[in-house]
């Protein structure tokens, strides 16, 4: 809850907001922006990184189980990657057989190279590289928080 955290982290694009209406509610609570930013992308399960201008030469099938999916295809956009279609799955989707099977139809239908998803989703879809045979890409991100924030937690961990 809310109530009880002394630290809340908002995305850059919120922060502005965030801090006129949490800042006031929550006075003892600080507030601080972070981003999400692509590293690479990776080919699963062996690791190997691969540049979005290499990726973009490819036929996709775009597949994930987020909270926000169109978060994700902006990032492919944005780095120039157009999927030819794309999947969405519910949050923490588990991707049981039924799921797999629907992929592997709409990615031969499609006719993509292979699909492309989440780092959060690669190793739930582990099984199409087995099962349909279909190499699968996914993109890795990291969170950048402003520096602040790291003296915060430092401070906090100090206090204990």
């Amino acid at each position: 809850s809310l109530r009880r955290a002394g630290i809340i982290k908002v995305n850059q694009a919120g922060y502005s907001l965030a801090q006129d209406r949490l800042g006031p509610k929550y006075p003892d609570a600080k507030i601080y922006s972070y981003r999400t930013i692509n590293t690479r992308f990776f080919v699963y399960p062996d690791e190997v990184a691969m540049s979005a201008d290499r990726l973009a030469q490819n036929r996709f099938l775009a597949v994930c189980g987020i909270a926000r999916p169109q978060r994700f295809f902006s990032l492919l956009e944005k780095e120039g990657i157009k999927p030819l279609a794309s999947l969405v799955f519910s949050d923490h989707h588990t991707y049981p057989g039924s799921s797999l099977s629907k992929i592997i139809k709409v990615f031969k239908n499609v006719k993509a190279d292979a699909v492309i998803t989440t780092e959060k989703d690669v190793f739930k879809l582990g099984d199409l590289t087995e099962v349909g045979q279909i190499p699968v890409w996914y993109n890795r991100i990291d969170i950048q928080v402003e520096e602040n924030f790291y003296k915060e937690i430092s401070f906090l961990k100090k206090e204990d």
